[in-house]
């Protein structure tokens, strides 16, 4: 895998889809100074460890900032997993 854009002009449209689905889950978005891309959107991903839960049919369900861990999101995965087995019965 190489290295991609995530914002900006140049933006991969994995992350277009993604973000599409899932706003930014803090409504911030960085210091107007310290942003290098452009244009700059609203919805665009602030840090290098923002994480996107995604459930078993490809869909985005839930953006987490970078704070955010995977015991702090341990809960919402173990949602998606149950919920997927319970369509599988």
């Amino acid at each position: 895998m190489e290295k991609r854009d995530v914002n900006g002009e140049k933006e991969d449209e994995i992350y277009t889809f993604l973000k599409s689905r899932c706003p930014t889950p803090d409504g911030f978005i960085d210091d107007i100074k310290a942003i290098s891309w452009s244009p700059v959107r609203s919805n665009d991903i602030n840090w290098n460890f923002e994480k996107v839960l995604i459930d078993h049919e490809g869909q985005p369900v839930t953006r987490y900032t970078a704070p955010y861990g995977p015991k702090e999101i341990r809960g919402d995965i173990l949602k998606l997993i149950q919920a997927c087995q319970s369509k599988k019965k």
